[in-house]
């Protein structure tokens, strides 16, 4: 009995939370708070913003010199609440970037990622810090926020349209239960990405 209810356990801290459709866990977690509809007014910043995507770049010259590899950069996201995303590239196109990225916060939205898909037909896998959270990460995005389509639709069946769509990666409603907003990252080759799902 103590083996089974641990075996729970686990699955509910690593579930703890996803979204769910008549009382079945989905393959999407929900951020409430937050609003990944587009990123028309993404900028610098050191923290969220109710005005847009908000990343702060670490390595600020893009240089080797001073790149953070990605084990450092998810330490530096677990360490804040507040971070949703690490980018990061390592040379390719004679680019380096660390960065930690901010998704819009809006109290009225309640944001939700898929736990795999990162673009049409790609799958990520799932990582874990050395600090312990986990991410799910994409070598195929990076960037901003790209939106897709929007629709007058519940929660559910937003949740069904942007499962039916191969390119749509995370899914925005609003308090209303009314309005819903498909979207996905920009496609950038060789930049690896890293979602914060706990």
């Amino acid at each position: 009995m103590f083996l089974v209810h641990v075996a729970i356990l686990s699955l509910h801290e690593v579930m703890g939370n996803s979204a769910k459709i008549n009382g079945t866990a989905s393959s999407f977690f929900a951020l409430p708070g937050t609003w990944v509809g587009d990123s028309p007014n993404a900028g610098p910043g050191p923290q969220p913003s109710t005005n847009g995507f908000t990343y702060l770049e670490l390595d600020t010259d893009y240089s080797a010199q001073g790149y953070i590899s990605s084990k450092i950069m998810l330490q530096i996201c677990d360490g804040r609440d507040d971070c949703n995303v690490v980018q990061t590239q390592a040379g390719a196109d004679s680019v380096y970037k660390s960065e930690i990225d901010f998704f819009k916060r809006d109290p009225d939205k309640t944001a939700y990622i898929h736990l795999s898909r990162c673009s049409d037909g790609v799958v990520g896998s799932t990582v874990q810090a050395l600090s312990g959270g986990s991410y799910k990460m994409c070598t195929t995005i990076g960037g901003g926020i790209v939106a897709l389509a929007s629709y007058k639709l519940p929660p559910n069946l937003c949740e069904t349209s942007c499962d039916k769509n191969s390119k749509c990666t995370m899914y925005t409603v609003d308090s209303t239960g009314q309005n819903c907003w498909l979207s996905t990252f920009d496609d950038i080759p060789n930049r690896q990405v890293f979602i914060k799902v706990k």
